[in-house]
């Protein structure tokens, strides 16, 4: 059997104990859940060095294979992975509440410099309707990684893989499956195949709600302050081109997908 082991530095060295140890309690409640997305297991932190040595999934990039027609059935398989982490009983020392997200999403918006006034001014149009949707006040908690990329997600002869976690918290669900939704949207605009990757979205979408019996009213919210943040995150990096507010109507709309007060 192979094992690949990589090296990951951290800043700060209680810090990155932390986010071994709930790792490690991740890894452990997920013995034996053949399905469940599999997580980069911690081997040692050199807190001396602030690096932490982890054994990462092995296995073909995802991204490329989106294309092809095995496309919807990984994306499928990851939404039952993912719903398989999130649906795991564990202690966490960490939990992330909605409103910390709303509120750091308020503070990167107000950090913009190089974007457009248009992309600023509608970011704080929807944070401020996110902040009145109720979103804050929604309640399930479960182990959530915050970022989940198809560049980070390995094809395995089981399952899929996550080759980096920054950390794992308690928090809602449907951060992780929003991102990845965002995630998906950013990667169809960026190659000119956003019809493809709105259709892979829907199908892992829909296979994570069956999976899990979320509400589709809720993942809109949480979809639109995703695609909120990472338009920020684009116009900000290329304020010239118009990706960023591309980001914000999908957002928009998702708003509007949502019928939650």
């Amino acid at each position: 059997m192979k094992v690949v082991l990589e090296g990951v530095l951290r800043s700060g060295g209680r810090s990155g104990r932390s986010v071994l140890r709930r790792m490690e309690s991740v890894q452990a409640a997920l013995t034996g859940n053949p399905q469940a997305l599999r997580l980069p297991r911690p081997i040692v932190y050199l807190g001396e060095i602030g690096l932490q040595v982890l054994d990462v999934p092995e296995g073909g990039p995802l991204s490329p294979r989106l294309d092809g027609p095995e496309g919807p059935g990984l994306v499928g398989q990851l939404a039952r992975g993912l719903w398989a982490l999130h649906g795991t009983s564990v202690e966490l020392d960490k939990t992330r509440s909605l409103d910390e997200e709303i509120q750091t999403l308020r503070t990167r918006i107000r950090k913009l410099r190089r974007a457009p006034r248009e992309v600023i001014e509608g970011a704080s149009q929807l944070v401020d309707a996110l902040a009145s949707s109720g979103l804050a006040d929604l309640e399930r908690r479960g182990p959530v990684v915050r970022h989940v990329s198809p560049r980070r997600l390995v094809v395995m002869e089981d399952r899929l893989g996550l080759t980096e976690v920054d950390d794992v918290v308690l928090s809602h669900p449907h951060l992780d499956v929003a991102d990845f939704v965002g995630r998906m949207l950013l990667e169809g605009l960026k190659s000119d195949r956003a019809a493809k990757f709105r259709e892979l979205a829907e199908e892992f979408r829909q296979v994570y709600l069956s999976a899990s019996g979320g509400s589709a009213d809720e993942l809109a919210l949480f979809e639109a302050l995703t695609l909120t943040r990472i338009g920020c995150t684009e116009a900000e990096r290329r304020p010239r081109e118009t990706l960023g507010q591309a980001l914000l109507e999908t957002a928009m709309a998702r708003m509007g997908a949502s019928s939650t007060p």
